[in-house]
C-alpha cells in the first residue's frame, strides 16, 4: 500500500507539471493529498474525516489547487 501511495504522490507531481509548470512546487503535501483523495470519489467530509480536519479546510486545500490552475501558476 506504502509503495502504491508513494506511486500515486509521484504520478500526481507529474500531471500537476503538466498542466501548469511550477504548480507541483506551489501545492502542499495535503493539498495534493486531498487532491488525489477527491479524484478517487472522495466526498469533502470523507475526506474531512478520513484525514481528521474540518470540511472547511478540506475545501480550502481544493480552492487554493483551483486558483493556481486558473492563474496558471
Amino acid at each position: 500500500p506504502v509503495e502504491y501511495f508513494s506511486r500515486l504522490e509521484e504520478d500526481l507531481d507529474i500531471h500537476l507539471e503538466n498542466l501548469s509548470p511550477g504548480l507541483s512546487k506551489k501545492a502542499t503535501q495535503r493539498d495534493k493529498e486531498i487532491l488525489l483523495l477527491a479524484s478517487a470519489g472522495f466526498t469533502q467530509t470523507e475526506i474531512a474525516v478520513k484525514l481528521h480536519i474540518s470540511q472547511t479546510s478540506v475545501y480550502r486545500h481544493l480552492q487554493k489547487i483551483r486558483n493556481l490552475l486558473k492563474k496558471g501558476v
